[in-house]
């Protein structure tokens, strides 16, 4: 594993996961948390290691606003 990934807290690597896996459902609410903990991974990933995003925050956030997330 890269190391500056061993740097990181374990609940940001644990919510670095993308929500929508094969024949699994979220509610809402389980939706809105992982967009959100996808968004602050992003940041902390990107200030430390430089690389690009897979699923850039603009993104994001326009998804966090079309499933009325609050």
């Amino acid at each position: 594993m890269h190391k500056t990934l061993l740097s990181l807290p374990l609940f940001l690597l644990l919510s670095a996961c993308i929500l929508l896996k094969d024949n699994e459902t979220y509610n809402h609410d389980e939706v809105c948390a992982g967009l959100k903990r996808q968004m602050i991974f992003n940041t902390v990933n990107s200030n430390i290691t430089g690389e690009s995003l897979r699923y850039p925050n603009s993104r994001l956030k326009e998804l966090y606003l079309e499933n009325n997330c609050q």
